[in-house]
């Protein structure tokens, strides 16, 4: 009679109560303190200033846009359609090949910076960092957000000629010759799709307003750093951490701006959604 060698394996180990292991423990700890750390935003919220301030002193590797999150959704598309199951979740040979593709983009990344946890300033769609998240669930994800104004008046001062980059095409054709009124649909959009990814994983998430950074970056972040595994202090062991760069005396809390040029229910969905982060109504 044949028996499973599993079963074998089974009755050749006699079986023991779990204890507590504090080998274990460390090790799960620096598991969590080597999770990747996604700083996601959106354009011209500041969020770069976020990053840095956040990696000095530590081992963070800080990269800008690798695209790493929009592969991954691309190849979760992929196999969805390999294992013909669109829209019925990855399965496990799935996860584990885009794991493999990630983890080694990761690994590359931090070998050239010679640092052990990576973080990554992406503005990456809500549903790409979900992707992200299913593949990688010991990420951690760092939402920063700006108030609208301050929003506007960074990307007009950035494209003084006409809004032409990041995605905002849509925004400018339903709003022509009226950048403050697309910019300011723009801002709605991404934020309400940001929001909703951190309510949907508010244990993998923290967020940042970039306004409470600039102020006091040390008190703005310390209960993110604290929640990343990441020492409270800027100094590394060779002395004070980079300075962090400060963005224009103008630029700091956008200025006031042309309300009378965003309609009326535009601007009541921005004020919506700046009641949500704790910012006043828009002024005029």
């Amino acid at each position: 009679m044949r028996v499973r060698s599993d079963r074998l394996n089974q009755a050749a180990v006699p079986s023991r109560p779990a204890v507590p292991s504090r080998a274990g423990d460390r090790a799960a700890a620096d598991d969590s303190r080597a999770a990747p750390v996604i700083i996601l935003s959106y354009g011209y919220s500041g969020a770069e200033h976020i990053q840095q301030a956040l990696s000095g002193g530590t081992d963070l590797a800080c990269t800008a846009g690798t695209g790493i999150l929009p592969v991954c959704e691309m190849a979760a598309t992929a196999w969805a359609r390999v294992d013909a199951r669109p829209g019925g979740g990855l399965s496990a040979l799935a996860r584990s090949s885009i794991r493999t593709l990630v983890s080694t983009q990761i690994t590359c990344l931090l070998s050239a910076a010679g640092k052990r946890r990576w973080c990554e300033l992406a503005t990456a769609t809500p549903q790409a960092a979900q992707t992200f998240l299913q593949i990688m669930p010991e990420s951690r994800f760092v939402c920063v957000h700006r108030a609208c104004p301050g929003v506007i008046a960074a990307a007009i001062t950035a494209e003084p000629w006409g809004l032409t980059s990041l995605g905002l095409s849509a925004f400018t054709l339903a709003y022509p010759g009226n950048s403050a009124a697309a910019m300011a649909a723009y801002w709605a959009a991404v934020t309400e799709q940001l929001l909703a990814f951190q309510a949907a994983h508010p244990q993998s998430s923290s967020l940042v307003r970039y306004e409470d950074m600039i102020a006091d970056a040390d008190h703005a972040l310390a209960g993110v750093r604290s929640s990343l595994g990441l020492d409270p202090a800027h100094p590394g062991p060779g002395g004070p951490g980079p300075e962090i760069a400060q963005p224009p005396e103008n630029d700091r809390d956008g200025g006031p701006v042309p309300a009378h040029l965003i309609p009326a229910a535009l601007r009541q969905r921005v004020d919506q959604l700046h009641a949500k982060l704790g910012y006043p109504p828009l002024a005029g």
